[in-house]
């Protein structure tokens, strides 16, 4: 089975009791960062199996299958690519992923865990994912694709103000034509600490 990761995402928090969020798990036409395409109608064949069966591919923490965090349920395909809903669990690691969601806008991204049933190949040599079956979506927290999104809930804009950014590099460090240097990952997430410190005590 092979995992992709897809993106520095956004996510849209929908009822707050039961964790209820929706996602773009994969983005279709670009090139992502290891050289693969997914193509619009990639998802159709696994979706039909998982509706035929009545299952839904697994909600997991970092793709660890001892640490699933809640459940899918519903998928479809759009023009822009893979939309997942799902509701996380009244666990640790559900609230966790929860709370990242609604404190720190770009610390998580979905990645998907599949296998290729049709593939080929475009000029460019970039592998072309024209089907797969998708056995799991995981939260994760590196980003790969950065045309996946999980839509808003705050903006990575100000996370990197209250990390002391002034309004012009928070700018910067948001814009999705770019990344986050390691130096500014390490005061994001050390914002991302002290905020999840102030929430528990």
């Amino acid at each position: 089975m092979e995992t992709k990761l897809l993106g520095a995402s956004e996510f849209k928090r929908g009822d707050p009791t039961t964790r209820s969020f929706t996602g773009l798990g994969a983005a279709f036409h670009n090139v992502d960062r290891q050289g693969d395409i997914i193509v619009p109608g990639a998802f159709r064949q696994t979706i039909a199996r998982h509706t035929r069966e009545n299952t839904m591919p697994a909600l997991l923490w970092q793709h660890d299958h001892t640490e699933p965090i809640g459940r899918w349920v519903s998928m479809r395909e759009t023009t822009d690519g893979l939309e997942m809903a799902g509701e996380l669990a009244d666990t640790r690691r559900g609230r966790e992923a929860y709370n990242l969601m609604k404190f720190a806008p770009g610390s998580l991204s979905l990645s998907i865990g599949f296998t290729i049933t049709d593939t080929d190949f475009d000029r460019d040599g970039n592998r072309l994912l024209k089907a797969v079956d998708l056995w799991e979506v995981s939260t994760v927290a590196l980003p790969a694709n950065p045309e996946a999104r999980i839509h808003g809930v705050k903006k990575l804009e100000r996370l990197a103000r209250q990390s002391g950014y002034s309004k012009r590099a928070s700018v910067r460090i948001a814009s999705p034509s770019r990344e986050p240097s390691h130096l500014e990952l390490e005061r994001l997430l050390a914002e991302t600490a002290a905020r999840f410190r102030e929430l528990s005590a």
